[in-house]
């Protein structure tokens, strides 16, 4: 198990590396001067040129990259042009916010996700599992944006049981109740089309092991129909979930990027669509990466925990 992390930790380092350039070039290649948004358009080209080579600017990008990636490296992801404050100063509080909309959106789409799928296999072919098959495949198409705004029409401006958007209420204590209820549409509108993909895919895979000879002897023997499944065929099927459940993090991970600008969660994405639109650079770089760290270093833990459920892989 520990060479296995070691040799994922070693091929995770060009993944970063290659996302890492491809931020940098594609933020250096936008349209667009960095030097005419610092000093403004009213600058003279002398001085734009001036700035330019103070920055480093007017170097071959490989290097500007190489001193980009050295000063990263080192925790230093620069200064933002929109705030003048320190990138890692906006980053850590943006990230925290990220991970606990992720967090929560993650647990919803394993509850809700495998629940439906368990169910609808313990009844297939039945009535109840064509009308959840035909429910699942609606909300699994729905895009994010279109079912944030949604919620927040029905349930904060129609019955107004939860708040619009933020993190936390102005006037409320800031406590972790407050926190909670301002979670609730937003974690809701990023695990929809996730959990709605586990549940088909948890319903295939526990219908495909109840088809195997094991399962036809339990049942021979009078094993409870209920005791098959969640014992024996949940167990066998455990390893295909969680390979799923994986697959589903990178959508997870974009839908709360819409979420967030939907409800104005203070997070990554939120953070990464003022900058974008604000032309602000290295705050642009640096959620990026943050955000493909956070993907990446989560992709690990599920295949480590694919591989310590599947002994068949341990000495594969």
């Amino acid at each position: 198990m520990l060479l296995f992390l070691l040799k994922r930790l070693a091929a995770l380092v060009p993944v970063l590396l290659g996302v890492s350039f491809l931020v940098f070039l594609m933020v250096e290649l936008a349209p667009g001067d960095v030097t005419t948004l610092l000093l403004g358009p009213l600058a003279s080209e002398e001085a734009k040129a001036t700035l330019r080579k103070t920055l480093g600017l007017d170097q071959p990008i490989l290097i500007q990259y190489a001193k980009w990636l050295e000063h990263v490296l080192g925790g230093d992801f620069g200064v933002s042009i929109a705030t003048s404050r320190r990138v890692v100063d906006l980053l850590a509080p943006r990230l925290l916010a990220t991970v606990i909309l992720g967090g929560a959106s993650l647990a919803l789409t394993i509850v809700f996700g495998v629940a439906v799928g368990v169910i609808t296999a313990a009844r297939a072919g039945g009535l109840v599992d064509r009308v959840t098959q035909s429910v699942v495949l609606v909300i699994g198409n729905l895009p994010p944006y279109w079912l944030g705004l949604v919620l927040v029409f029905a349930f904060s401006l129609q019955f107004r049981w939860f708040p619009t958007s933020g993190m936390r209420s102005v006037s409320g204590n800031g406590g972790v109740t407050d926190v909670l209820n301002h979670l609730v549409l937003p974690a809701v509108t990023t695990a929809a089309a996730p959990a709605a993909v586990v549940a088909a895919m948890v319903r295939a895979a526990i219908i495909e092991v109840m088809g195997l000879d094991y399962i036809r002897v339990a049942r021979a023997k009078g094993v409870p129909r209920r005791t098959i499944i969640l014992k024996h065929a949940m167990r066998n099927a455990l390893p295909t979930i969680v390979t799923i459940i994986g697959l589903q993090m990178g959508y997870l991970f974009g839908g709360a990027l819409f979420s967030e600008v939907v409800f104005a969660w203070p997070g990554l994405g939120q953070l990464l669509y003022t900058s974008i639109v604000g032309r602000d650079l290295p705050v642009i770089q640096a959620s990026v990466l943050a955000i493909a760290l956070v993907f990446v270093l989560v992709n690990l833990a599920i295949d480590m925990l694919n591989r310590a459920l599947d002994p068949r892989g341990q000495h594969a």
